[in-house]
């Protein structure tokens, strides 16, 4: 994934975190601040633990 939105980033003329904040920018979210692509995922596989 890192790979993609690197070439994403660079193919328009962004920098990594111009990417990251248009994405953000264009982003939908609910009335709560989730996005609402979210609805379908799996909360124990979207946040896994770490040691």
């Amino acid at each position: 994934m890192a790979k993609k939105a690197i070439k994403a980033a660079g193919s328009t003329g962004l920098s990594f975190a111009g990417l990251v904040n248009e994405l953000l920018r264009r982003m939908e979210v609910d009335a709560d601040g989730r996005p609402v692509w979210a609805d379908g995922l799996d909360e124990q596989e979207a946040l896994p633990l770490t040691g």
